[in-house]
């Protein structure tokens, strides 16, 4: 399988917006779109690096435009949406105008060091091409510029990886830990701040609420492929496979609450191999054809 990267800039990845799992596979897909079909504006420098004249030239023509525009095709829509129904022209309009009423917010800092709060809708809007079923999206050039200064810090998410996730807040969860890969620090959030990342309002406001529905739904998606590996029958390499997911979710496992709670899970399974290995060992097998 080849996969799609996405240069996910961190700032966004820790934005804070609100939407559904089929939405959220859009606006990924929508943003690897608009990395593709406008790559000659990506800024590849670091950020402690000064830019040539053609960056600066690139970043003032992303700062003066209006939009970004990209192309998604049937394809396209097919690696996103598994069910028939999700694809139909009816379902992408919901689909679509979904993402245009949705805002994000998120915190950046330019390169000349001044910090800066963004709003911007997902979408500005989409038009159908009937002869080939094409999708051109209108896209705020002021939000999916950050798409491009690659130096501002981002991370490389592969989405065929996280369209295997099943369900929004494992999705999000996978890419907010993603967005600290590399740091050689602790990172500590608090259960507000992750609150307020996937703008949870009312719900989940209690904590046993929020581990429950949030944290324990990303560590039961690990689980989850950690048991397909093992079990399903259908993986060659079953080392490779494991070291593959380990990979993965390393951010995620990483987090203190996270091990705690896998820990436990497994001085479970101890417990209870223990508790059948005491029973099977009180019973008598008549195992004596074995020695003839």
């Amino acid at each position: 399988m080849t996969y799609e990267i996405l240069a996910t800039p961190n700032s966004i990845a820790r934005g804070r917006y609100s939407i559904g799992e089929k939405e959220n596979n859009l606006f990924l897909k929508l943003m690897y779109a608009i990395q593709r079909d406008n790559k000659e504006y990506i800024i590849a420098e670091n950020r402690k690096t000064e830019l040539s004249e053609d960056d600066i030239l690139k970043w003032k023509s992303l700062c003066e435009i209006e939009t970004l525009t990209c192309k998604l095709t049937p394809e396209d829509f097919n690696e996103i949406f598994k069910r028939k129904n999700d694809k139909t022209e009816n379902s992408l309009k919901e689909t679509f105008s979904a993402l245009s009423n949705c805002s994000i917010t998120f915190d950046t800092v330019t390169r000349d060091g001044i910090r800066a709060k963004m709003i911007a809708s997902l979408i500005s809007h989409f038009y159908i091409e009937k002869e080939t079923g094409n999708y051109q999206v209108v896209v705020p050039a002021k939000l999916y510029k950050y798409l491009f200064d690659l130096g501002l810090g981002h991370t490389q998410n592969a989405l065929q990886v996280i369209y295997r996730l099943k369900g929004i807040y494992a999705q999000r969860f996978y890419i907010i830990l993603r967005s600290w890969t590399g740091a050689k620090r602790d990172i500590e959030f608090s259960v507000k701040e992750l609150r307020d990342m996937l703008q949870l309002g009312d719900k989940n406001k209690t904590f046993n609420s929020f581990e429950t529905n949030i944290l324990k739904r990303s560590i039961d998606e690990f689980r989850r492929q950690n048991f397909d590996i093992q079990n399903s029958g259908k993986v060659d390499d079953i080392f490779a496979a494991q070291e593959d997911l380990n990979n993965r979710y390393a951010d995620m496992r990483r987090q203190d609450m996270v091990n705690r709670y896998l820990l436990s899970e497994v001085c479970l399974c101890r417990m209870v191999q223990d508790i059948c290995r005491t029973v099977v060992e009180t019973i008598e097998f008549d195992v004596d054809f074995l020695n003839n």
